[in-house]
């Protein structure tokens, strides 16, 4: 009998007002959110675990220097959701550090396949290969 993957834990840096929905959602499909709103409390949070982070901020730069700001102190995968603006920014984004962008207005599921495709490689597998002992 296999065993469900565990859920996401997923660390959300938004704006105010802007988590509100995007963290419903989010837990509407299961996953485990911490919402913070400043990137000082995010660098507190980090030290929990967590799979990825998602950062929800109102502008594109504000959004590019807080990639820039938490790749200091974490190598967690992160999907950066900006306004679209436009293909550099989101070159921007990823060069700062983010391993995927969404750009805004986006599809709900759109978003959790891009968390998926995110987190594939990183999530420990329901059963860890790490427990068997090496031959």
């Amino acid at each position: 009998m296999s065993s469900a993957a565990p859920p996401l834990r997923i660390l959300l840096i938004a704006d105010e007002g802007r988590a509100a929905e995007l963290g419903r959602y989010l837990m509407e499909q299961g996953a485990r959110v911490t919402e913070i709103g400043s990137l000082f409390a995010a660098r507190v949070a980090i030290s929990q675990p967590y799979d990825c982070v998602v950062l929800r901020l109102a502008s594109s730069d504000t959004t590019i220097d807080a990639v820039r700001t938490m790749r200091q102190y974490t190598s967690l995968p992160m999907l950066a959701v900006m306004p679209d603006r436009g293909a550099l920014e989101r070159i921007a984004v990823l060069d700062a550090g983010a391993d995927d962008s969404l750009s805004s207005p986006y599809l709900e599921r759109e978003l959790f396949a891009r968390l998926g495709a995110c987190t594939r490689r990183t999530r420990a597998p329901a059963t860890s290969a790490r427990s068997a002992p090496v031959r």
